[in-house]
């Protein structure tokens, strides 16, 4: 009997840390004296943090629990780690940040269109079978522009790609 692979699930729970994490982060922010209550938590500078984490961070995570199932342990660590440092580069406010969180959320959306996005293209005899192969991508697509806008080479780019 073959053993049922359950190392996705973790993506799961990370999608719910996300959410029990970033928005309360951001009402803390609007709090008058939130740099007293979060004086050992560097402040995210860039414009659209909260939008780009609750859309793109979490969609990543939860699309990779749901299509990560087939791929084994290595692959699924692999997001996750890249996944991890992504999220943390909000907290880097130079530039070095800014890229690595481009390079890692580009990364992220690649590995989930490569192992997901393409079962679903090569799976589809026709255009409405390819409908979540086709999501990925423009997911994919999408962030690409926000990374391109948020790296500052195409700045109207970063919240086009959020809408």
């Amino acid at each position: 009997m073959r053993a049922i692979r359950t190392d996705f699930v973790i993506l799961f729970v990370l999608g719910g840390c996300l959410s029990l994490l970033a928005v309360p982060l951001k009402v803390l922010f609007w709090l008058p004296d939130s740099q007293d209550i979060l004086a050992f938590v560097p402040m995210p500078e860039r414009t659209f943090w909260h939008g780009h984490e609750l859309l793109a961070g979490y969609s990543q995570i939860v699309l990779g629990g749901y299509l990560l199932t087939r791929p084994g342990r290595t692959i699924i660590r692999l997001f996750i780690v890249l996944w991890l440092i992504a999220r943390g580069t909000i907290f880097i406010p130079t530039q070095t940040g800014t890229y690595l969180g481009a390079i890692c959320n580009v990364a992220v959306f690649g590995v989930l269109f490569s192992y997901a996005g393409l079962a679903f293209f090569r799976a589809a005899k026709r255009l409405k079978s390819a409908a979540p192969g086709i999501i990925i991508l423009f997911l994919l697509l999408a962030e690409v522009a926000f990374q391109t806008g948020e790296t500052g080479h195409l700045p109207m780019l970063q919240e086009t790609a959020l809408r």
